[in-house]
């Protein structure tokens, strides 16, 4: 039985590694964190801290590991990049990765391609237009962003501050602020083309910068989609991208959209689940097969289910009693992250669960997601 390692412990990551197991590979994991998901329920786990890429490769040539799959965060994949390994496939290099990730790389790049992104905005600060947004280039989970709606400029150098204090480059842009809807677009390309994608409605209910409740889109405009299409496999193209995942956030009106930001790792609190239970396709499957050397399979047909992802969290610090609901509601699947008495911190630093929710038609999960995001389903007591 061939040996792989799937680099992030965190429960996120679980249905990758269920995934590997059902292809009939031996799985290994790892992780620093030994109360993780993965550290504590797989027999193969190791202890250690895969940022540190030499651990890793140590860890690595002493197991002989035929494949390397990242897991669900940034690191887990930039750390598989750095590692070398004969039989690695579907990871970019680190330079392509960085310019995936980075967030100024990102918009200089797709400048040179023509890309629809946020008009950039010169540091010196001494001419921009408003409403604009800072942020670090290197940022993730909404942190150290600012929106300012109107001039403001001792404002402005406290947001440049704020963002370069949650930068481990210190480093930071300045964009335009585009109003509209939130979009994820998850796509598997083969030969840099897409093979597959979903549209996934996204919006927050607590933070502002973190997203906490999304759906899959069913009636996303098909002429942007097919411009969206066109746009990523144009990125294929010009950073040579291995088969696999490419994750994009974008955010869009009624005529136009932008590009925010990408990733190729999986992304994170259960995403990989939204797809599954909404479509019935396997997307962790589809998500492993670039890893493992396996074309990616494409179902014949997806089958519509009306599932709300929602993380639980809270915008102020307290403790946990339980959760009481105002309305009955049909919950397909839960993950508990907090147990009763825990500390809460806001969000995202603390957790209760991520739960699906299930409709049984368009208006009533129109309706039930708007309720999710007034606050107005259920309440985390004290």
């Amino acid at each position: 039985m061939q040996k792989v390692l799937l680099v992030d412990t965190n429960f996120s990551s679980l249905p990758i590694y269920k995934s590997l197991q059902k292809m009939g590979y031996e799985v290994h994991v790892v992780g620093a964190n030994a109360n993780d998901c993965l550290a504590k329920t797989s027999p193969n786990y190791h202890e250690l801290d895969y940022s540190n890429v030499e651990k890793l490769q140590h860890l690595v040539d002493k197991n002989n590991f035929e494949y390397l799959i990242p897991g669900c965060t940034d690191k887990s994949y930039e750390s598989c990049a750095a590692v070398r390994l004969d039989s690695k496939v579907g990871i970019d290099s680190t330079r392509v990765n960085e310019h995936i990730n980075r967030k100024d790389l990102f918009r200089n790049m797709a400048q040179e391609l023509s890309l629809p992104i946020p008009k950039l905005h010169a540091q010196d600060g001494k001419s921009h237009d408003w409403p604009l947004v800072v942020k670090p280039v290197d940022g993730f989970s909404g942190h150290g962003i600012t929106v300012l709606k109107q001039e403001d400029k001792p404002a402005l150098a406290k947001a440049i501050a704020f963002a370069k204090e949650n930068s481990k480059t210190k480093e930071y842009l300045i964009e335009d602020f585009v109003d509209g809807q939130l979009f994820s677009h998850s796509a598997f390309i083969e030969k840099k083309k897409v093979k597959i994608d979903f549209v996934v409605r996204e919006d927050r209910s607590v933070n502002p910068f973190v997203v906490d409740t999304s759906a899959v889109s069913v009636d996303f405009s098909q002429s942007m989609l097919v411009s969206i299409r066109e746009n990523i496999e144009k990125i294929a193209q010009h950073l040579n991208l291995q088969d696999g995942l490419i994750h994009t956030q974008f955010i869009a009106n009624e005529q136009n959209y932008w590009l925010i930001e990408m990733t190729r790792r999986c992304p994170g609190d259960l995403y990989s689940q939204l797809v599954t239970l909404s479509t019935q396709v396997q997307y962790t499957d589809l998500y492993a097969a670039s890893f493992v050397g396996r074309a990616i399979e494409i179902p014949q047909e997806c089958l519509a289910q009306w599932v709300i992802r929602h993380t639980m969290t809270v915008g102020v610090a307290q403790s946990f009693a339980d959760i009481s609901f105002n309305s009955p509601v049909k919950i397909v699947r839960m993950t508990p992250l907090s147990l009763t008495g825990d500390h809460l911190k806001p969000s995202p630093y603390s957790r209760v669960g991520i739960v699906f929710f299930q409709a049984q038609n368009q208006d009533e999960c129109n309706a039930l997601y708007e309720k999710i995001l007034k606050r107005g389903l259920y309440d985390i007591n004290v």
